[in-house]
């Protein structure tokens, strides 16, 4: 028995070496999804016009996401010869409660993080405000619903669940929220997606359920819009529409507060979920959430 052991440990990490996603892939996935995304602008071009406007801004967000999806499941098609582990659709995990509070930490994380994003010129937020925040049907189908299901299908379902099969949990949650991140390219929103990339993929990690990130995601891009449309379109920070000093660093430290109780909150419920086992290739099986508290 001992010969065979010795055996079976170099089959096991030969098969977590070649699992997917490797760095490779990942590499392919951005470089995929950034030249569509040129294509697109280029086609645009051709029209006479300088930005994506009503239906245009949704097939010309959709075509890039879209066939960037497609692409990270051919990928796994071949390298890995299945598409069973990813893309879980379960509403396993599902609390309204868990939702809430999610919703309020990434509100909160939004405020705390504007004195550094104030550094940073907003003249790239500008044409992108001005496009989205025009609050038309096409706007709002784009950014909250297309936005919501098709990034956190990538990012979550594909790229975040295939880096867990192969590497540390935490690993998986960060590296998939930097990418989240670095695809959204202007600087103010790199920042800020990487950060919410974080919540959403701790709380997916947890409870399993891509619906509840997909809801999380879709509820965070409607209160952002909302918040764009209010202002005309225009950037526009909390310590812009609260010129008071004393008032708005008040609001700033009751924000900070309930970040910190929000995140309590999150664990605490992510805590008390009922849990299942999960095998990774040449690893033993984790315990992980599979279902929020309901209480």
């Amino acid at each position: 028995m001992q010969p065979k052991e010795k055996n079976e440990q170099p089959k096991e990490k030969e098969a977590l070496q070649k699992s997917y996603p490797n760095w490779k892939d990942l590499l392919s996935i951005i470089a995929v999804y950034f030249l569509l995304s040129i294509a697109v602008g280029l086609a645009v071009g051709l029209t006479g016009k300088n930005r994506l406007e009503g239906f245009a801004l949704f097939w010309g967000y959709c075509i890039p996401m879209g066939g960037t999806i497609i692409y990270a499941l051919f990928l796994q098609k071949l390298r890995a010869g299945d598409l069973r582990g990813l893309v879980k659709l379960s509403i396993h995990g599902l609390n309204p409660r868990l939702i809430l509070w999610g919703v309020v930490l990434m509100l909160a994380i939004s405020v705390a993080i504007e004195p550094l994003l104030e550094l940073v010129p907003d003249q790239w937020l500008e044409g992108l405000n001005t496009m989205v925040g025009k609050g038309d049907g096409w706007s709002i189908l784009t950014t909250v619903i297309a936005a919501s299901i098709l990034e956190e299908t990538l990012f979550r379902g594909i790229i975040q669940e295939g880096l867990f099969r192969k590497y540390e949990p935490w690993i998986s949650i960060v590296v998939s929220a930097v990418i989240f991140g670095a695809i959204h390219v202007i600087p103010q929103q790199v920042v800020a997606a990487s950060l919410m990339g974080l919540v959403l993929g701790y709380i997916y990690y947890k409870t399993r359920s891509l619906l509840s990130v997909v809801i999380l995601h879709a509820v965070n891009n409607a209160l952002a819009l909302l918040g764009l449309m209010l202002s005309g379109g225009e950037p526009a920070t909390l310590h812009e529409e609260i010129p008071i000093p004393w008032i708005y660093w008040t609001i700033y430290v009751a924000a900070a507060l309930l970040l910190i109780i929000s995140l309590v909150k999150v664990v605490m419920l992510i805590r008390r979920g009922k849990f299942q086992e999960i095998a990774r290739p040449g690893r033993k099986p984790e315990k992980i959430d599979h279902e929020a508290a309901e209480n």
